[in-house]
């Protein structure tokens, strides 16, 4: 008996009046068309008979394409807390001696206006979230998506430990032989981050044995709020170790320390975080803890090459120590 021809995608795309590459978005399970268009194409292709043919791609003839969403900042100094190139890299290498796409896009907030972009095999959300409708979109069609540094409900992750980092700076003040006596300084405009990190040093402090409650801690509206008067009140008031929210602030406090006639790190230890580029401009190195930016990223971007080539649907919920960088401020 004669096999049944099997309809084919050019056919489904001129009975339903579209075009080849819209219809193929969508049964590639692109996000990057409007959902009235989605579901006219799948019951168009139910009523069709269609199947998609399903080939297990190669890892190195296959080339996926990766949407990269990062954050847009108005703030000047935001834009310092890590390379986006080194970001970059780190996803490409993942999928070495293949080769990937990088389609990138500014903020989140407005997918529909990366139609044009054609069908993403994979998405990483560096340090934002993404919009709750399109995380539950990208989850229904099955779509792997990974966030970089940040957590939530339901979000593959890789992210910075905290508290890792955290406990190391602490560590390392305390084996200075001083009784510390710490105070930290964190920044509003970032305040997610900054409270987490605030909680991580509250952690280590009880474990540690180290004093710290709620006289121990400032949350500066901006940079501008770190002057000499406010590092001197936080000596004053008796607090010998400075932890900052990251590098940034720590770079300010630093400079007002000095302005105000302090020894860093003889009256204040200062201790930064994230280990951005900005440090090399600083007047005294600075102990930092390394962000690891590229090690998230490459372990993202692996994650999404098993779950593209491989099918591999194992979850992610990963945390990253980075490294102490020693400085000059914590002696």
């Amino acid at each position: 008996m004669k096999a049944t021809r099997k309809p084919t995608l050019g056919e489904l795309a001129r009975n339903l009046g579209l075009s080849t590459a819209t219809v193929s978005r969508v049964l590639n399970n692109s996000v990057l068309v409007k959902e009235e268009t989605r579901l006219r194409i799948l019951e168009g292709a139910r009523e069709l008979g269609y199947v998609k043919r399903t080939v297990r791609r190669q890892r190195v003839r296959a080339i996926p394409t990766i949407a990269l969403v990062l954050p847009r900042s108005r703030e000047t100094y935001r834009q310092l807390f890590y390379d986006p190139a080194s970001l970059i890299e780190s996803i490409t290498g993942a999928f070495a001696p293949g080769r990937v796409n990088i389609v990138t896009i500014v903020d989140g907030s407005d997918i529909g206006g990366a139609r044009k972009l054609g069908g993403v095999d994979g998405w990483v959300f560096a340090f934002l979230r993404p919009e709750p409708e399109l995380a539950a979109g990208l989850r229904d069609r099955g779509i792997p998506h990974v966030v970089i540094n940040r957590t939530g409900p339901d979000l593959p992750f890789v992210a910075c430990d905290h508290g890792a980092g955290m406990a190391t700076l602490l560590g390392r003040m305390l084996a200075t032989g001083r009784q510390v006596r710490p105070f930290y300084l964190g920044l509003l405009p970032v305040a997610e981050v900054s409270r987490l990190r605030l909680a991580a040093l509250g952690a280590a402090c009880a474990t540690t044995g180290v004093p710290f409650g709620p006289a121990d801690q400032r949350e500066a509206a901006s940079l501008d709020e770190i002057d000499p008067a406010s590092v001197t009140g936080i000596a004053e008031a008796g607090h010998n170790a400075l932890v900052c929210f990251n590098d940034i602030v720590a770079i300010a406090a630093l400079n007002a320390a000095r302005s105000a006639g302090l020894r860093v790190p003889a009256d204040l230890m200062i201790s930064g975080f994230d280990n951005t580029p900005v440090l090399s401009i600083a007047p005294q190195r600075i102990d930092t803890i390394d962000l690891a930016v590229e090690e998230m990223g490459a372990a993202g971007a692996q994650w999404l090459r098993a779950r593209i080539f491989d099918r591999d649907d194992k979850p992610l919920a990963r945390l990253v120590a980075g490294r102490h960088v020693p400085g000059r401020t914590i002696q």
